[in-house]
């Protein structure tokens, strides 16, 4: 299964194309497959203050971010912060983990972050919660 989202950027059209790597047909993975789409199509409509992301060209179930242009008033200021979301193909019932893949001084560089909304704590995971609301809760770990 093949998706194309198109953005509009300052003039430019920028095309996204995310080949989806689901190992089965399941509802469930579908679910997951076709939530994931529709955030990202929210995402490029409002874009999330401080943060760029969008899926990995290969994998839908795969997001990379950056977090960027913190707050001066920060120790992050200046820096550039990549990290990556990878979503259980029963997202949104399970939560991503959650990685940073950049040395930040906060989180261990490729290790799976233990926070409240990611996979290590599914006990406290909401289904509303959306691919901003985890980036949001994790940009507030570092401002």
């Amino acid at each position: 299964m093949s998706c194309s989202i198109t953005r509009k950027t300052t003039g430019a059209t920028d095309t996204m194309s995310a080949r989806v790597a689901v190992a089965s047909a399941s509802p469930v993975a579908g679910g997951a497959v076709g939530r994931l789409m529709r955030e990202y199509q929210a995402i490029q409509q409002d874009q999330i203050p401080y943060i760029l992301v969008r899926p990995d060209d290969n994998d839908i179930l795969t997001w990379h971010y950056v977090l960027h242009d913190l707050p001066d008033d920060t120790p992050y200021r200046g820096g550039l912060y990549h990290g990556k979301l990878v979503f259980p193909s029963s997202y949104p019932f399970a939560p991503p983990a959650i990685y940073m893949m950049t040395p930040s001084g906060r989180f261990a560089p490729n290790r799976r972050l233990c926070l409240s909304i990611s996979d290590f704590h599914p006990e406290t995971w909401n289904p509303s919660w959306r691919v901003e609301t985890i980036l949001t809760g994790l940009l507030s770990f570092m401002i």
